[in-house]
């Protein structure tokens, strides 16, 4: 358990450096590992990605960005930037009623019930840092 929190936490502050964050500091970063289902292609992945993106997540208020990443085989993750935790909780409840929501999910394996919110985590954003070439 600890090793996946660890792994959640390099995951969501590490790979992907904040560009923008709400005035008040207290962005939140969601993080949703997922599996896709057998036969699902990473180029159906992505374009299903992108519908996700572009018909649901955008519309939404206190978005701030997305990234996805591909850990192995069929295990993914996305990492969404909110500008509050306020804003992600009420995203997440919006999405279990949305169907493009319900599209980009019927393409993963069934996220585990017994874990609070299927497994998303909600962090607050501490500290970013991003690399100035030395500069």
């Amino acid at each position: 358990m600890k090793k996946q929190f660890l792994s959640v936490i390099v995951a969501a502050l590490c790979l992907s450096p904040l560009v923008a964050h709400a005035a008040n500091g207290k962005t939140t970063v969601e993080y949703a590992k997922f599996t896709l289902k057998e036969g699902v292609t990473d180029t159906q992945m992505i374009a299903a990605s992108q519908k996700f993106e572009e018909g649901f997540l955008v519309k939404q208020s206190g978005y701030i960005k997305r990234d996805l990443l591909h850990l192995k085989g069929r295990e993914w993750a996305d990492i969404v930037y909110w500008a509050s935790r306020e804003e992600a909780e009420k995203v997440l409840k919006a999405c279990e009623k949305s169907p493009v929501c319900g599209e980009y999910f019927s393409i993963m394996e069934p996220f585990d019930p017994k874990l609070p919110n299927g497994g998303v985590i909600h962090l607050d954003l501490v500290k970013s840092y991003t690399f100035n070439g030395g500069k």
